[in-house]
Protein backbone atom coordinates (compact mmCIF):
# COMPACT_ATOMS: atom_id res chain seq x y z
CA UNK A 1 0.00 0.00 0.00
CA UNK A 2 1.64 3.18 -1.11
CA UNK A 3 1.89 5.92 1.43
CA UNK A 4 3.67 9.22 1.37
CA UNK A 5 4.97 10.58 4.63
CA UNK A 6 6.44 14.00 5.15
CA UNK A 7 7.42 15.70 8.34
CA UNK A 8 7.48 19.34 9.20
CA UNK A 9 9.45 20.60 12.21
CA UNK A 10 6.62 20.81 14.57
CA UNK A 11 4.87 19.47 11.57
CA UNK A 12 4.81 16.21 9.61
CA UNK A 13 3.16 14.87 6.49
CA UNK A 14 2.24 11.30 5.70
CA UNK A 15 0.74 10.35 2.39
CA UNK A 16 -0.64 6.85 2.46
CA UNK A 17 -3.82 4.87 2.87
CA UNK A 18 -5.03 6.22 6.14
CA UNK A 19 -8.39 7.28 7.47
CA UNK A 20 -8.17 8.37 11.10
CA UNK A 21 -10.68 7.15 13.65
CA UNK A 22 -11.21 7.64 17.34
CA UNK A 23 -10.35 4.63 19.39
CA UNK A 24 -13.09 5.46 21.84
CA UNK A 25 -16.41 3.89 20.95
CA UNK A 26 -20.12 4.47 21.16
CA UNK A 27 -22.64 1.75 21.86
CA UNK A 28 -25.38 1.05 19.32
CA UNK A 29 -27.50 -1.76 20.69
CA UNK A 30 -25.14 -4.68 21.30
CA UNK A 31 -22.54 -3.44 18.79
CA UNK A 32 -19.56 -1.22 19.45
CA UNK A 33 -19.01 1.36 16.72
CA UNK A 34 -15.83 3.48 16.49
CA UNK A 35 -16.38 7.23 16.49
CA UNK A 36 -14.92 9.36 13.72
CA UNK A 37 -12.64 12.35 13.99
CA UNK A 38 -14.27 15.53 12.68
CA UNK A 39 -14.08 16.14 8.93
CA UNK A 40 -13.33 19.78 8.13
CA UNK A 41 -12.51 21.45 4.78
CA UNK A 42 -8.93 22.65 4.47
CA UNK A 43 -10.23 26.00 3.21
CA UNK A 44 -11.76 26.62 6.66
CA UNK A 45 -8.52 26.92 8.66
CA UNK A 46 -10.26 28.47 11.66
CA UNK A 47 -12.53 25.45 11.99
CA UNK A 48 -9.59 23.09 11.45
CA UNK A 49 -7.66 24.76 14.27
CA UNK A 50 -10.64 24.50 16.59
CA UNK A 51 -11.12 20.79 15.79
CA UNK A 52 -7.46 20.01 16.45
CA UNK A 53 -7.63 21.78 19.81
CA UNK A 54 -10.78 19.85 20.71
CA UNK A 55 -9.71 16.39 19.58
CA UNK A 56 -5.98 16.44 18.90
CA UNK A 57 -6.53 15.59 15.23
CA UNK A 58 -8.77 16.23 12.24
CA UNK A 59 -9.57 14.76 8.83
CA UNK A 60 -8.93 17.45 6.21
CA UNK A 61 -11.18 17.36 3.18
CA UNK A 62 -10.09 19.04 -0.03
CA UNK A 63 -6.40 18.64 0.79
CA UNK A 64 -5.47 16.94 -2.47
CA UNK A 65 -6.98 15.83 -5.73
CA UNK A 66 -6.87 12.15 -6.68
CA UNK A 67 -4.67 13.10 -9.63
CA UNK A 68 -2.06 14.68 -7.37
CA UNK A 69 -2.05 11.63 -5.09
CA UNK A 70 -1.43 9.45 -8.14
CA UNK A 71 1.45 11.72 -9.20
CA UNK A 72 3.08 11.44 -5.78
CA UNK A 73 2.64 7.66 -5.79
CA UNK A 74 4.27 7.50 -9.23
CA UNK A 75 7.17 9.69 -8.06
CA UNK A 76 7.85 7.37 -5.13
CA UNK A 77 7.26 4.07 -6.94
CA UNK A 78 10.81 3.57 -8.33
CA UNK A 79 12.33 3.90 -4.85
CA UNK A 80 9.73 1.66 -3.22
CA UNK A 81 9.86 -1.00 -5.94
CA UNK A 82 13.66 -1.20 -5.80
CA UNK A 83 13.58 -1.91 -2.05
CA UNK A 84 10.75 -4.45 -2.33
CA UNK A 85 12.47 -6.26 -5.22
CA UNK A 86 15.78 -6.34 -3.34
CA UNK A 87 14.22 -7.93 -0.26
CA UNK A 88 12.36 -10.43 -2.44
CA UNK A 89 15.57 -11.41 -4.27
CA UNK A 90 17.20 -12.17 -0.91
CA UNK A 91 14.16 -14.12 0.35
CA UNK A 92 13.55 -11.58 3.09
CA UNK A 93 10.02 -11.05 4.43
CA UNK A 94 7.91 -8.12 3.30
CA UNK A 95 7.97 -5.18 5.70
CA UNK A 96 6.97 -1.52 5.79
CA UNK A 97 8.98 0.08 3.00
CA UNK A 98 10.03 3.72 3.23
CA UNK A 99 11.06 6.17 0.53
CA UNK A 100 12.70 8.96 2.52
CA UNK A 101 13.28 11.08 -0.60
CA UNK A 102 9.66 12.14 -0.99
CA UNK A 103 10.08 15.91 -1.25
CA UNK A 104 13.34 15.72 -3.13
CA UNK A 105 11.78 13.40 -5.69
CA UNK A 106 8.21 14.68 -5.91
CA UNK A 107 7.51 18.16 -7.20
CA UNK A 108 3.79 17.66 -6.50
CA UNK A 109 4.31 16.84 -2.82
CA UNK A 110 6.82 19.64 -2.37
CA UNK A 111 5.27 22.45 -4.39
CA UNK A 112 1.55 21.62 -4.39
CA UNK A 113 0.74 19.89 -1.12
CA UNK A 114 2.86 21.89 1.28
CA UNK A 115 2.54 25.26 -0.43
CA UNK A 116 -1.21 25.56 0.22
CA UNK A 117 -1.82 28.82 2.07
CA UNK A 118 -4.56 27.38 4.32
CA UNK A 119 -2.32 24.53 5.41
CA UNK A 120 0.50 26.94 6.14
CA UNK A 121 -1.85 29.09 8.22
CA UNK A 122 -2.75 26.06 10.33
CA UNK A 123 0.87 25.01 10.82
CA UNK A 124 1.86 28.58 11.66
CA UNK A 125 -0.86 28.83 14.32
CA UNK A 126 0.41 25.78 16.21
CA UNK A 127 4.11 25.80 15.48
CA UNK A 128 5.25 29.41 15.20
CA UNK A 129 7.06 30.47 18.38
CA UNK A 130 7.63 34.04 19.53
CA UNK A 131 10.22 34.99 22.12
CA UNK A 132 12.28 37.95 23.30
CA UNK A 133 16.02 37.25 22.87
CA UNK A 134 17.92 37.76 26.15
CA UNK A 135 20.57 39.82 24.34
CA UNK A 136 18.15 42.25 22.67
CA UNK A 137 18.30 45.54 24.61
CA UNK A 138 15.12 46.76 22.93
CA UNK A 139 13.06 43.71 23.85
CA UNK A 140 12.41 42.94 20.20
CA UNK A 141 10.35 39.82 19.58
CA UNK A 142 11.80 37.02 17.47
CA UNK A 143 9.38 34.77 15.59
CA UNK A 144 10.37 31.31 14.39
CA UNK A 145 8.16 29.55 11.86
CA UNK A 146 7.79 25.83 11.20
CA UNK A 147 10.35 23.86 9.19
CA UNK A 148 10.10 20.66 7.18
CA UNK A 149 12.18 18.09 9.02
CA UNK A 150 11.27 14.78 7.40
CA UNK A 151 9.38 13.47 4.41
CA UNK A 152 8.81 9.90 3.30
CA UNK A 153 6.56 7.54 1.40
CA UNK A 154 5.50 4.39 3.19
CA UNK A 155 4.40 1.20 1.46
CA UNK A 156 2.73 -1.34 3.74
CA UNK A 157 2.25 -4.50 1.73
CA UNK A 158 0.28 -7.70 2.32
CA UNK A 159 0.95 -9.54 5.57
CA UNK A 160 2.76 -6.56 7.10
CA UNK A 161 1.58 -6.05 10.65
CA UNK A 162 0.25 -2.78 12.00
CA UNK A 163 2.45 -0.50 14.07
CA UNK A 164 1.87 -0.32 17.80
CA UNK A 165 0.03 2.77 19.03
CA UNK A 166 2.66 5.46 19.43
CA UNK A 167 3.40 9.19 19.47
CA UNK A 168 5.47 10.49 16.56
CA UNK A 169 6.81 13.36 18.65
CA UNK A 170 9.28 10.95 20.28
CA UNK A 171 11.45 11.70 17.21
CA UNK A 172 12.05 15.15 18.72
CA UNK A 173 12.59 13.65 22.21
CA UNK A 174 9.32 15.00 23.54
CA UNK A 175 8.56 13.45 26.92
CA UNK A 176 5.00 13.14 28.22
CA UNK A 177 4.82 12.80 31.99
CA UNK A 178 1.93 11.37 33.95
CA UNK A 179 0.21 14.24 35.70
CA UNK A 180 0.92 16.82 33.01
CA UNK A 181 -1.74 19.50 32.58
CA UNK A 182 -4.76 17.92 30.87
CA UNK A 183 -5.85 21.15 29.17
CA UNK A 184 -4.26 21.80 25.80
CA UNK A 185 -1.80 24.72 25.83
CA UNK A 186 -0.86 26.46 22.59
CA UNK A 187 2.89 26.31 22.12
CA UNK A 188 3.28 22.88 23.70
CA UNK A 189 3.60 21.09 20.34
CA UNK A 190 6.97 20.06 18.98
CA UNK A 191 5.55 18.52 15.81
CA UNK A 192 2.43 18.15 13.70
CA UNK A 193 1.77 15.20 11.44
CA UNK A 194 -0.04 15.19 8.10
CA UNK A 195 -1.10 11.81 6.77
CA UNK A 196 -2.21 11.66 3.14
CA UNK A 197 -3.78 8.37 1.97
CA UNK A 198 -2.31 7.01 -1.24
CA UNK A 199 -5.13 4.48 -1.79
CA UNK A 200 -8.74 4.08 -0.72
CA UNK A 201 -8.73 2.90 2.89
CA UNK A 202 -11.04 1.11 5.27
CA UNK A 203 -10.70 -0.36 8.74
CA UNK A 204 -10.13 -3.72 7.06
CA UNK A 205 -7.17 -2.70 4.91
CA UNK A 206 -5.29 -0.74 7.50
CA UNK A 207 -6.63 2.77 8.01
CA UNK A 208 -4.76 4.74 10.65
CA UNK A 209 -6.20 4.72 14.16
CA UNK A 210 -5.91 7.77 16.39
CA UNK A 211 -6.44 7.67 20.13
CA UNK A 212 -8.80 10.35 21.39
CA UNK A 213 -10.03 12.34 23.25
CA UNK A 214 -7.10 14.72 23.50
CA UNK A 215 -7.10 14.80 27.31
CA UNK A 216 -6.13 11.12 27.35
CA UNK A 217 -3.08 11.95 25.23
CA UNK A 218 -2.05 14.89 27.38
CA UNK A 219 -2.36 12.87 30.56
CA UNK A 220 0.85 10.99 29.78
CA UNK A 221 1.46 7.29 30.30
CA UNK A 222 0.64 5.01 27.39
CA UNK A 223 -0.07 6.67 24.00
Amino acid sequence: MPCSHASCFTGHLLSYRAVSKKQSSSQTGSQTKPEMIQRVPLNEPGLVIRAIKEDGGVILTGFSSVEDVQKVNADAAPYINAIVDDRKSRSLPRETTRCTLLFGGSTTAREVWLQQSDLQAILKHFLCTVSVPYNDANGKELATSFLLSAAATLDIGPEVGAQDLHRDDFIWQQTHKVGDEKIYALGSDVAMGLLVPGVNTTAENGATLVKLPLVEILAGGNP
